[in-house]
């Protein structure tokens, strides 16, 4: 049943992105069919993750702050997608774990170096170490993703 609805949803979310933000992309030959993948992209809005899962047609995970669990939208929607909780600031090693796990298992992971949304501007160009760290590890395939707008999109 979830993963019915989540291809509902992810059906939905396209068709949306596509008629009203007229969604572009590019190089998506580049994406390895198989073995562990870690996609690294900047975040400029809430909608990059979303984006993303839809355009690499693999199971992918992201990870993302605890907080957004208390979200309205994503309380029901981050269980869909089988998102890792991350609590920032913590020595808590789980969701490294639950990662490596997953990237072990031949899936992909989602996950966003700066940090946050407009990271780069935000933290003086400090970029996390976990992809290259996940890299490491698990001998996953690192994407790099760029994510370029014109306009704000759920910021």
């Amino acid at each position: 049943m979830k993963n019915i609805l989540r291809k509902i949803v992810k059906f939905l979310i396209g068709c949306y992105c596509i008629i009203v933000y007229r969604v572009k992309t590019f190089g998506l030959e580049n994406i390895p069919k198989e073995g562990g993948v870690i996609f690294c992209g900047n975040h400029r809005s809430y909608l990059d993750p979303v984006l993303i899962i839809l355009k690499t047609k693999r199971y992918l995970r992201f990870m993302a702050k605890e907080e957004l669990k208390n979200n309205f939208i994503f309380k029901w929607l981050f269980p869909l997608f089988d998102v890792i909780y991350v609590k920032r600031n913590s020595k808590d090693i789980g969701p490294l774990k639950e990662a490596m796990k997953t990237l072990k298992n031949g899936d992909c992971i989602g996950i966003f170096p700066e940090g946050t949304r407009n990271g780069l501007e935000k933290n003086d160009g400090q970029i996390k170490e976990g992809a290259a760290y996940l890299a490491l590890k698990t001998g996953a395939k690192l994407v790099p993703i760029g994510i370029c707008r014109t306009s704000e999109t759920f910021s």
